[in-house]
Formats: C-alpha cells, sequence, structure tokens
C-alpha cells in the first residue's frame, strides 16, 4: 500500500507542501542539453542529420527530511524507445552526479519518431547482439550507434548537472 494522498491545505513537515517549498524545506532544479549529433552519426535509422535539435531534460526535486526519500528525479529523452540496460544506465548516473537513489529516479522518453534509435551494441572484440527481425550490422554502423549512445549519454550528464547547479 502506496503512501496517502495529501489533500489541499494538508499539513506536512513544517506545515503545508507550498510552507516547505518557501521555507526552504523543498527544493528544485532543472536542465535541459542538446544532444550533439556529429555528421559521423549518419545514416543512423534512415535519417541522414539534424533538422531540428534532440534534448535531454532533467528536474530535481529535494524533500526536507531525508525520512521522505530526500532527492527524486524525472530524466526525460527526445527518443522513441530505450532499452532497460540504457534507463539503467541513466539512473546510476542520477546516484554518482546528484545522489539520486534509483527507486526515485524515473527515466522516460518523449516518444518522438524523429530521432534514431539507443541500440544495445557490443563490447569491442565480440560479435554484434542478436536483434531479432533486423539485419547484422557492418562495423561502420556499430561505430555510428556508440557515437548516438554517447552523444545522448553525455547529454543526460550535462542536464543532471545543470539541475544539480539550479538547485
Amino acid at each position: 500500500m502506496g503512501r496517502p494522498v495529501r489533500e489541499k491545505g494538508e499539513t506536512c513537515r513544517s506545515g503545508t507542501l507550498k510552507e516547505d517549498f518557501m521555507t526552504g524545506q523543498m527544493k528544485a532544479g532543472t536542465g535541459k542539453a542538446v544532444v550533439h549529433l556529429g555528421e559521423n552519426c549518419f545514416p543512423a535509422d534512415g535519417f541522414t542529420g539534424v533538422h531540428d535539435p534532440l534534448c535531454v531534460r532533467a528536474i530535481l526535486i529535494e524533500t526536507g527530511a531525508e525520512e521522505a526519500g530526500g532527492r527524486y528525479a524525472i530524466v526525460s529523452a527526445d527518443l522513441t524507445s530505450m532499452f532497460p540496460k540504457t534507463v539503467e544506465e541513466y539512473k546510476q548516473l542520477l546516484l554518482e552526479l546528484a545522489g539520486v537513489p534509483r527507486e526515485n529516479s524515473w527515466i522516460t522518453v518523449t516518444h518522438t519518431f524523429s530521432a534514431p534509435h539507443l541500440w544495445d551494441v557490443p563490447k569491442p572484440g565480440e560479435p554484434d547482439i542478436e536483434r531479432p527481425g533486423h539485419p547484422k550490422r557492418t562495423p561502420e554502423e556499430i561505430d555510428r550507434c556508440i557515437q548516438v549512445n554517447t552523444a545522448f549519454h553525455t547529454a543526460v550528464e550535462e542536464a543532471v548537472r545543470q539541475a544539480v547547479s539550479s538547485m
């Protein structure tokens, strides 16, 4: 059973939620970073370049009391979808960069169809990862996938760092 929902005007640690925020018991920070996809990232998933920039956005919320959960985060990337492995990687970044526990992190996508996918890639020297319904990739295609993945990872880092510094 989850925590009860507070009704408007109901009190919490120092009074109302608004009072918690106004007295510094609760604070928030935001960040937004452009995903820098260089020419060497293309072609990828039928895309040949960037028309409008893709972004990653982050919001951090810190409650006034550690027992209330401490910090929370939402990270949203301009992507169609994301593999669980990438979600876990980004949750680890939030823990390291912002002190947000994994269970307090939400990683989501905007579900845009104007962005290449973040594909799983093999470790150096290993064969390509099986992708049912997709052809085997060339080494050049794998390299482009790594570069796209890296560009998004870098943007997540930047957006989270901005959110931390704006708290």
